[in-house]
């Protein structure tokens, strides 16, 4: 367990996690000014990488259960400093308006639209990534290079590709968690039949 009271701030800062915060919280009869120093430069750290991380919702929720527990539910609450209880409910708010923006950039729905299954398709398969021109050669006349484009970029910031400009182009890459949320391309009619016999 971190012992808040620790004259090294950035060794804890460095290694803490939401739960060790809370476990160390909890020993506290009382905060005082080093105790809610080195919690705040914790959370500080803890809120940063949650929300630099792309995706991940869980980091985001344990930092937001860390706050409320320092703030409302810990045994030493009733004793933190008000400028601290402010500045962490302000991390808080802001780990909201991230796990917002994330629950919003769902791919789901993004996965419904025309042409963007067979664009993160074309992209799974080629694992070095292709050019975005290439991806406008292989759809053909059915999609113009705008549209391509517009659909590139709500894929980008999904989280479904990755582009890199590569010259006057762009290389586009689907990173692994698109692997996992990419439809799977139908089953010929030969395999349908060999899984319905191997089911029988």
């Amino acid at each position: 367990m971190i012992d808040l009271r620790s004259d090294e701030p950035a060794h804890l800062a460095t290694f803490a996690s939401a739960q060790e915060l809370v476990q160390a919280s909890r020993a506290l009869e009382a905060w005082d000014d080093t105790t809610a120093g080195n919690a705040d430069l914790i959370l500080v750290v803890l809120a940063t990488r949650a929300c630099a991380r792309k995706g991940d919702r869980e980091e985001i929720g344990a930092v937001q259960r860390a706050i409320t527990n320092l703030t409302s539910q810990a045994r030493a609450a009733a004793t933190l400093p008000p400028e601290y209880r402010a500045r962490w409910l302000g991390f808080a708010d802001i780990l909201e308006a991230r796990r917002l923006q994330l629950a919003a950039a769902a791919p789901d729905a993004l996965l419904s639209r025309r042409h963007v299954p067979e664009i993160l398709q074309l992209a799974i398969e080629t694992h070095g990534g292709l050019k975005q021109s290439e991806i406008s050669e292989r759809l053909g006349a059915k999609v113009s290079p705008g549209r391509i484009s517009q659909l590139l970029t709500l894929m980008e910031s999904h989280g479904l590709i990755e582009r890199t400009r590569t010259g006057r182009d762009n290389l586009v890459k689907a990173p692994e968690s698109a692997r996992n949320v990419a439809p799977q391309p139908p089953k010929s009619r030969g395999a349908q039949f060999l899984s319905l016999q191997q089911a029988a």
